[in-house]
């Protein structure tokens, strides 16, 4: 069998392998529903916007949107857009790392083969987040600098721009190989710094242009929101401890690869000793040496992500490859019967830990599995109770996650009552006013554009991530929360008091209702009207009167709900005529 057949076959197999990997972790993630609502308002008219009317970026990865947006143009949706792409730059990904070894005459498939075992390259290959992209735009520089056939400072200029628009994180690798070139030549090439600076200019300072311009801003709202302000080392190398913890083939690799190197180095001592063989010294890449370390200082820095692997993937797909990298040029000297022994190896191991492995826990050391925790409901003790989904085909078909549901539910609502200013909030920490609590993506486009969403956390509310209100949670990347007072000010529908009185007066099955204009209660019927009306006169009758802590401060809160909606709660008619059209709108 010539070489180039093996690295064909063995190339196909593990490509296969790796198709097989990423298929049947199919799913989307909820946090990619919050770019997808973005895409529903842009096709339904309203611009590219969370809320309608409200131009805030509520996302960081812009160039993933424009692709989601191209595919939504020929009438692909979100969901399976996300999928496909995924997929497909996934593979296109790992093609490339493939093709990379062309060149040897005993390839080593390492790469592939860490990258097909493990949870977080699987999990995230699909989720209709950005990873797929930022994948295979990281390979796709590593192949060609490691190749040095990356000689055109405009194509490096163009890929760490475009990196830079799917993490924002990747924006360092802008001035890091700029730096890295200037201290590679010790002099100034002002005809590359200037072809490097013009693909820089036009793929990652246009947008910022255009970000300006748009949502008059110069960094998305996600950094307001997530700036908690002080290093948290503490949670992000428990961030990193996690990652290692779920990643024992790539720890097996490494010890393998490293026992490896130092049986290397004693033979080769002694063996320049006696004369016998000179072997030529590695070449270390400390570029993406040095790389790894900044990346992941970063990470560890700002504390890490509660979405377990997410964050460190792009650091440790870097790491993977530099790994592969030296695991080849140690085993160049090896037979082609120990190389193929060795990517038996890897083939079989793959394949068992593809059978048999098990997912990392749902929830451990604060970090969540997100794909077993959106495709499963638990019970109050955290065990999985219900699988919703039957298998890949699907998860690929659609959202059955119980805050899809209730978007529905809501989006029937506002449909019905026909009110065009529907606001409401997911708030359930610091601002009680969902009893379950909601995430911002399946509910958001579930609910559709016409309901308007206040998020608690800011991400996509400028006022609520500019606030210096510190959330309550301590969540990592979630540093801000939404306060009731912020609540009432922008006029969201339902919220909690945090006063029985009023909240058992006024509950609904969507939430304690905020709206005490006649319309929104008009709507409740002529009996709840009335009933309600009556409630909280005699209500604000007796705090009036009362003098109490709670007293006052309930008295403060409705007050603060008369001026926000011009409306007296004694001046409310006491009666009303029955309204026939919105009768089932509160069932």
């Amino acid at each position: 069998m010539t070489a180039k057949k093996e690295y064909l076959i063995w190339g196909g197999l593990f490509l296969a392998l790796a198709s097989f990997a990423i298929y049947s972790r199919i799913w989307v993630t909820e946090d990619a529903y919050i770019s997808f609502r973005y895409i529903e308002n842009l096709f339904s008219g309203n611009g590219l916007v969370f809320n309608r009317g409200d131009r805030v970026e509520g996302f960081t990865h812009p160039l993933w949107l424009f692709l989601l947006i191209l595919l939504r143009t020929v009438g692909i949706d979100a969901h399976q857009g996300g999928i496909l792409l995924g997929f497909l730059l996934s593979l296109s990904g790992i093609a490339l790392a493939i093709r990379w070894k062309s060149k040897s005459s005993s390839p080593l498939f390492l790469l592939p083969a860490l990258l097909a075992c493990h949870d977080g390259f699987r999990d995230f290959a699909t989720s209709g987040l950005e990873f797929p992209l930022t994948f295979f735009l990281l390979i796709a520089l590593l192949t060609l600098t490691f190749q040095q056939k990356l000689h055109s400072p405009f194509l490096l200029g163009t890929i760490v721009s475009l990196l830079y628009h799917t993490r924002p994180e990747m924006g360092m690798l802008i001035p890091y190989y700029f730096l890295w070139r200037l201290a590679e030549i010790r002099k100034l090439e002002w005809n590359w710094i200037l072809r490097y600076a013009l693909a820089v200019g036009l793929f990652a300072g246009l947008y910022h242009l255009f970000r300006f311009v748009y949502f008059h801003d110069i960094l998305p709202n996600t950094f307001y929101a997530k700036s908690g302000g002080s290093a948290r080392y503490a949670d992000g190398l428990n961030y990193l401890m996690h990652f290692l913890t779920y990643s024992k083939f790539f720890l097996l690799a490494v010890a393998a690869t490293a026992a490896f190197a130092l049986w290397r180095f004693f033979v080769s001592k002694q063996q320049a000793e006696t004369g016998e063989i000179h072997r030529a010294p590695l070449v270390m890449p400390w570029r993406e040496i040095v790389l790894i370390v900044l990346l992941g200082h970063y990470i560890i820095r700002v504390g890490g992500d509660f979405m377990g692997f997410r964050l460190l993937m792009p650091t440790f797909i870097i790491v993977w490859f530099v790994l592969d990298y030296l695991a080849a040029a140690l085993a160049k000297d090896l037979s082609p019967v120990i190389i193929r022994s060795l990517n038996l190896i890897l083939f079989l191991s793959v394949s068992v830990v593809l059978v048999f492995g098990n997912s990392f826990p749902v929830l451990k050391r604060g970090i969540v599995n997100e794909r077993m925790a959106y495709i499963n409901e638990f019970d109050a003790d955290g065990r999985i109770v219900k699988r919703l989904y039957s298998g890949p085909v699907d998860l690929a078909s659609g959202v059955k996650h119980r805050w899809f549901v209730r978007g529905l539910e809501f989006r029937n609502l506002q449909a019905c009552l026909g009110i065009s200013d529907f606001r409401i909030t997911n708030s359930l920490t610091e601002a009680k006013c969902m009893e379950d609590g909601v995430g911002l993506g399946y509910f958001g486009v579930a609910a559709g554009p016409d309901v308007i969403i206040i998020d608690e956390l800011g991400l996509t509310d400028r006022d609520v991530a500019r606030s210096n209100k510190k959330s309550g949670h301590n969540r990592v990347g979630h540093e801000r929360s939404i306060s009731l007072d912020q609540v009432i000010e922008k006029k969201a529908a339902f919220c909690s008091l945090e006063d029985r009185r009023y909240d058992d007066l006024m509950r609904t099955k969507f939430g304690v209702l905020l709206r005490i204009e006649p319309e929104m209660l008009r709507s409740l019927g002529k009996t709840e009207y009335e009933r309600r009306v009556k409630g909280l006169k005699q209500l604000k009758k007796s705090i009036l009167a009362g003098s109490s802590a709670d007293d006052q401060r309930l008295l403060s809160r409705i007050e603060h709900l008369e001026n926000i909606w011009q409306q007296k709660v004694e001046d409310l008619p006491d009666t009303t005529e029955e309204q026939t059209r919105t009768d089932g709108c509160w069932l």
